[in-house]
């Protein structure tokens, strides 16, 4: 088109037969070009299910904001790797969730940074908050104290003097690089968050052994779990749904070790035919990763892999589909499903298959890419396994009462799921010493004016050592 994006002319097929088409930051749309000449520095994808909705819109219906929710925008054509117009990827079996009558799950707990960040109790508490290892909450993941780790990682340096610029606002500055270099092709940007990734695998690792091994005296975490089991002996029906925003594995830990039933496989974490608590982790986990194929990039390199995918300029797309396998192997065809149901403006895509995801051993000699989503501030995305997102479904659908510990209730897939499965809710307990935020956030998807009991708790403190009695008789 004169004067604005230059398509390719071996992409003009395109304009009236329908592709994949393989972004270099890892998503993969399918659908038909439609250039428009209002827009004419832009073109979108536009899906099967979404043409008569685009061709029928009438005069004053098509603005540019419009056009954004049915198709996918593309403003530089370098974003796109590579299109293919044949169907690829495994169509991969979901775990059958199962339930029966003789299990309730009625209660759902939300745990956010602020729950790791204060998760000692009493005097000790103040010393904790101190320390090099506390866990962060999320204007902190930067901090100086964790200097030791930083160093380590180039994206780490280069990225805090924008992190201190913009006072600390990191979901902020992170979620404004990837609007930047989703719109626009920025290799080094792309290539720089993958780094980022495993800065906070390593950080997050270190500070959950710490907090485990040397922090279980006065830890709130482990004492909520051991009334928690207290609970369930007496209720044996009852399972309980935990959801952690976090990607430390503090909970995790303590949750192995008071039910005496580790996490070894990805399916433990749902198995509520064996287990009376479910653990649930949206943004993902430091213990969680992809499998790499090989442990080499480009023949033999003395670098580690996190050197390596920095030193090479490695782009999320070749990570997804070249080194943790082809195309074939690691795209679920049928998770196209589930994507276009999480969407809000239900715009399909495929991306690497979450069902693929495994618990890294310890010390294991095999590599793994992150699963860890970064902390952007409005990137709508969920990074855990398929079946597990779907066994969160059921217990939203059927739970009674919603706890929110820590969190700042600003996931909107999460309070959007809320909204569409809180049929049964009936109470929600904010624990928060600022719950005005809780729920302004929670407001923009999820209308809790129409929820019986909405009831605030000052602090994680508070709750597990003075109000978890009354909340769970």
């Amino acid at each position: 088109m004169k004067d604005g994006i230059h398509i390719p002319h071996e992409w003009f097929k395109y304009h009236n037969a329908p592709a994949y088409f393989i972004t270099y930051f890892g998503e993969i749309y399918f659908g038909t070009i439609w250039e428009l000449h209002e827009y004419p520095d832009r073109f979108f994808i536009v899906q099967n299910d979404k043409i008569h909705t685009i061709r029928d819109l009438k005069q004053e219906e098509r603005t540019l904001e419009k056009y954004q929710q049915i198709g996918r925008e593309i403003r530089d054509v370098n974003v796109i790797k590579q299109i293919i117009d044949y169907e690829f990827g495994k169509h991969i079996p979901f775990k059958n969730l199962s339930f029966t009558s003789e299990q309730d799950f009625k209660r759902m707990f939300v745990f956010g940074a602020a729950a790791s960040t204060f998760c000692i109790f009493g005097e000790a508490g103040k010393k904790f908050r101190e320390l090099s290892l506390n866990p962060p909450t999320g204007y902190e993941i930067f901090d100086a104290k964790y200097d030791s780790f930083i160093t380590k990682y180039p994206a780490a340096k280069i990225s805090t003097p924008l992190f201190e610029s913009k006072d600390k606002d990191i979901e902020q500055c992170l979620e404004e690089e990837w609007q930047a270099y989703k719109t626009f092709y920025s290799p080094q940007v792309a290539n720089r968050h993958i780094n980022l990734q495993y800065y906070i695998q390593e950080l997050f690792s270190a500070i959950s052994k710490e907090v485990t091994e040397n922090h279980f005296r006065n830890n709130l975490y482990s004492l909520f779990l051991n009334k928690l089991q207290k609970h369930i002996a007496a209720n044996p029906k009852e399972r309980i749904a935990l959801v952690s925003f976090n990607y430390d594995t503090i909970i995790d830990g303590f949750a192995s070790q008071i039910f005496q039933n580790p996490f070894s496989t990805m399916g433990d974490y749902i198995d509520w035919d064996k287990r009376n608590i479910l653990l649930f982790k949206p943004h993902g986990s430091c213990n969680w990763g992809w499998k790499f194929k090989s442990d080499k990039l480009n023949g033999n390199t003395q670098a580690t892999i996190p050197e390596a995918l920095y030193q090479q300029k490695i782009e999320p797309w070749q990570v997804y589909f070249h080194l943790l396998g082809e195309l074939n192997e690691v795209v679920a065809q049928n998770s196209w499903g589930h994507e276009w149901g999480n969407d809000k403006h239900y715009r399909g895509r495929f991306t690497i298959n979450k069902n693929l995801l495994e618990i890294i051993p310890d010390n294991s000699k095999q590599v793994y890419f992150p699963a860890l989503l970064l902390p952007y501030r409005d990137k709508d995305e969920m990074v855990m396994p398929y079946d597990h997102f779907n066994a969160m479904e059921h217990c939203m659908r059927n739970m009674e009462e919603l706890y929110l510990i820590g969190w700042k209730g600003n996931e909107d897939l999460f309070n959007r799921l809320l909204e569409r499965h809180k049929g049964r809710l009936t109470k929600i307990v904010i624990v928060n010493p600022q719950p005005e935020i809780v729920k302004c956030n929670l407001k923009k998807h999820f209308d809790i004016s129409k929820i019986k009991n909405v009831e605030v708790i000052k602090d994680f403190e508070n709750f597990v050592l003075n109000k978890f009695a009354e909340h769970l008789a």
